[in-house]
């Protein structure tokens, strides 16, 4: 899956991984962090709730606020490396396809009678 900017002609215009994936976190991340703070400060209410049933929205609102804690840092900042990761790698399949080459596994591995070894 190719991240919402790439989309746009980043690759024809010959932009490196690491270059797209640092524009799209640029352009993502205020409306990540602005959805996710108003729905925090939404649940604060819960994490400071008083009276009759006040421990469980106690629960409630933490586990809430944690959850959108991290999954804000996961958002921001791990979804644009794993996009760098996984555009490498398929960058190296794709060249193995053009080049024509075969992919060969490190050991002799001998499968019904085809040697399918490292050569």
């Amino acid at each position: 899956m190719r991240n919402h900017f790439s989309l746009r002609g980043a690759d024809r215009a010959g932009m490196e991984p690491v270059a797209v994936a640092i524009e799209a976190a640029r352009q993502r991340f205020r409306p990540i962090v602005m959805t996710s703070l108003a729905f925090i400060l939404g649940c604060i209410r819960l994490a400071l709730a008083s009276g009759a049933g006040a421990n469980r929205q106690h629960a409630i609102g933490i586990g809430i606020i944690g959850g959108m804690l991290a999954s804000t840092l996961v958002a921001s900042l791990f979804v644009p490396l794993f996009f760098v990761l996984l555009e490498a790698a398929s960058q190296r399949v794709r060249a193995l396809g053009d080049a024509g080459a075969r992919p060969t596994l490190p050991v002799d591995v001998d499968i019904g009678g085809r040697d399918l070894g490292a050569r």
